[in-house]
């Protein structure tokens, strides 16, 4: 009888108990996988979070969204089209007559226009930064001139 209690056991369950729980152990890793939500914004694979991001940026008034806006002019889902493009006119005050509806030819055309739109807006704001700049640090070196002017000169 000794011989018995020193051998290991095995525990062999039957293929029966095994089976009934492989559902439930399905779901809970699935629940545990799917747990993580796709990324947002303007390169989230879900649509609905690339309109969350449109409209947000128009809320919000961010010119730098314009491009991504742009982008998403060309996308499969007519709603996003119609978010993009009701997004950048209420960004930019234009309307350049795309129709999110349209066929894809005349959308690809109007697309363009509006990607020529920003890139002339962006080359106009460069330069007007770069003149605004310059004006700036001619002002701000004035100051400093008259500064050093009246001190060196005696009041009398």
């Amino acid at each position: 009888m000794d011989r018995l209690w020193c051998q290991p056991r095995r525990v062999i369950l039957p293929y029966a108990a095994v089976k009934t729980q492989i559902p439930s152990i399905c779901v809970c890793l699935g629940a545990l996988i799917g747990c993580a939500s796709p990324p947002g914004g303007f390169d989230s694979p879900v649509p609905a979070k690339r309109m969350d991001a449109a409209i947000a940026a128009a809320g919000a008034g961010d010119q730098s969204a314009i491009p991504d806006l742009i982008d998403m002019l060309d996308s499969d889902d007519a709603l996003v089209r119609m978010v993009a493009i009701l997004s950048l006119e209420r960004l930019t005050g234009e309307v350049r007559g795309y129709d999110h509806a349209a066929p894809e030819w005349q959308r690809s055309a109007a697309a363009e226009q509006w990607a020529q739109w920003a890139r002339s807006n962006s080359q106009s704001n460069s330069q007007s930064n770069d003149q605004s700049h310059t004006q700036s640090s001619d002002l701000s070196s004035t100051p400093s001139n008259i500064q050093t002017n009246a001190q060196t000169e005696p009041v009398r």
